[in-house]
């Protein structure tokens, strides 16, 4: 069986060097990615505003003012507009990043393979040889402009969530954390510990304290939370939203 590949850090990091010539373009990528991640979000929360503010209210009534839904609508239509346009930008810029990339990273393999000795060429195939310029830069070349620029995009949509859900509700969203913590308590780090609150202090009154390194002496009394894989969070979370989206289609 194959050994699966490892990963390399330096290989990464040199491939990272051939994209120094675009340190602007990805500064404007990033931005763009930021937008698009924060207009969906925005997009999302503002339905309940939508609905609750302007829609409900005008339920009841004989002759509905419609200026102010016409505005949010108005309003809601431009953060969309904002979101696609980061989105095609980003996605352009990309591309754009991905072809000069993979020029130069061609040009030096075909500098570096002027140089090499008539043996080599004899022992490799002129598909095997025609490939790495084929095949495999295609691969890079999918990673850049796809598969890196997901990955970010991804990156700032859980964060957006994750902030939004902690505007709606603090309560609601620790909820969430506790029932993914009895599902999933691998992900968890989690220790038991004598936890009670200051109230003869001088500077921590009334502040929760957890005896950590046992110098109370006092038997644990709650389970407290120390630590969160938050990869395998972020996973379970894009699963959950995938999944929502599969059953609402």
């Amino acid at each position: 069986m194959r050994e699966r590949p490892k990963f390399d850090g330096r290989t990464l990091k040199r491939l990272l060097s051939y994209m120094r010539a675009y340190k602007g373009t990805l500064v404007l990528v990033t931005v763009c990615i930021l937008l698009s991640a924060v207009a969906g979000a925005a997009s999302s929360m503002f339905l309940q505003k939508l609905i609750d503010g302007y829609i409900v209210p005008m339920l009841g009534t004989a002759s509905p003012d419609y200026s102010g839904l016409i505005r949010a609508l108005i309003t809601i239509g431009c953060v969309y507009l904002v979101g696609t346009l980061a989105t095609w930008l980003y996605n352009r810029r990309m591309v754009t990043i991905a072809q000069g990339t993979l020029k130069r990273i061609r040009d030096e393999m075909f500098a570096k393979m002027q140089s090499l000795p008539i043996r080599y060429f004899d022992t490799h195939t002129h598909g095997d040889i025609m490939s790495l310029y084929t095949n495999d830069t295609d691969t890079l070349r999918q990673m850049i402009a796809q598969s890196m620029a997901q990955l970010v995009s991804s990156v700032f949509t859980l964060a957006a969530v994750f902030f939004c859900m902690l505007y709606i509700s603090i309560w609601l969203t620790l909820i969430v954390c506790a029932v993914m913590a009895l599902i999933h308590p691998e992900i968890f780090t989690i220790r038991p510990m004598y936890v009670q609150v200051e109230t003869g202090g001088e500077y921590c009154r009334g502040t929760t304290v957890g005896d950590l390194l046992g110098f109370s002496g006092h038997a644990p009394n709650a389970d407290v939370l120390m630590d969160v894989d938050r990869s395998r969070f972020a996973d379970l979370l894009v699963e959950a939203i995938g999944f929502y989206g599969e059953a609402k289609a």
